[in-house]
């Protein structure tokens, strides 16, 4: 599965396949090297064209 990270206002957030879109919270490494990501579900669904494209840290 794709997860494209972006950032809108300086947050960052995840766009699952599902066009769901999550803050993110917190992201930790565990000590056997497993990255945990807490996330929180955001209330826009706005549609998002098929090629658009976001980047970590810059704004859409």
């Amino acid at each position: 599965m794709d997860i494209a990270p972006f950032s809108r206002n300086g947050e960052p957030e995840l766009l699952l396949p599902c066009n769901t879109r999550f803050q993110v919270l917190d992201i930790w490494r565990e000590k056997d090297d497993t990255v945990v990501v807490k996330l929180r579900e955001t209330a826009d669904r706005r549609p998002l064209g098929r090629n658009r494209r976001f980047s970590a840290g810059g704004s859409s």
